[in-house]
């Protein structure tokens, strides 16, 4: 039930601070472009790490009416129900770290194809993922990373979280950035080959 919870709180996020928001209509399934997959990756990496480094894990979570949208109506109802009571308390001041560097990519876990009507209570197939680990480099290549936990879904809008279970602080070369197995990933093993624009 917390995992849902907390996905809820990631998917309500907007898309994007100061730029036009698309509005969540529907689910959507891993895209068969390796480029246009990637595009997905980055983009909501770049937003979890703007995300993390203000303090604000919580802006990444779908409102109630996305909710509404991207899942069956009893899914979304246990979503909602347990919304209350999930806000992470996220200091921000143990997220300063990402200030110091520039995010460069993203490792996912728990990656899958879900059918409508699985676990989750989708609408229609989706692409979902329970972990992320956001990654930062400094210009020197120093890097940091820190895991996100919850329930994720791809749109028609990108991805949003359905509820959020847990933030870590982030850690200077972190040993995940070496051990961690991903299901997919963009700019982890090679970030070097990430073009982020600038904020």
């Amino acid at each position: 039930m917390r995992f849902v919870l907390l996905l809820g709180l990631v998917l309500g996020c907007p898309r994007g601070e100061g730029t036009t928001a698309v509005r969540v209509e529907y689910p959507a399934p891993v895209p068969a472009e390796r480029t246009v997959r990637q595009d997905a990756m980055r983009e909501l990496g770049s937003r979890l790490y703007r995300a993390l480094k203000n303090g604000r894990s919580h802006r990444l979570l779908l409102d109630d009416a996305e909710l509404g949208r991207v899942l069956d109506e009893d899914a979304a109802t246990r979503a909602r129900a347990l919304r209350p009571g999930a806000r992470l308390r996220v200091q921000s001041e143990r997220y300063e770290a990402f200030e110091r560097a520039r995010f460069s990519g993203v490792c996912l876990q728990g990656a899958r194809q879900e059918a409508p009507g699985g676990p989750l209570g989708l609408r229609q197939e989706g692409w979902v993922f329970e972990r992320v680990l956001v990654v930062g480099t400094q210009p020197g290549g120093r890097r940091l990373a820190s895991w996100v936990e919850g329930s994720f879904v791809f749109t028609n809008a990108g991805f949003g979280a359905i509820a959020l279970t847990r933030v870590e602080a982030p850690r200077w070369e972190h040993s995940d950035l070496e051990l961690a197995t991903c299901d997919m990933e963009v700019g982890v093993t090679d970030p070097q080959d990430i073009v982020v624009a600038t904020d």
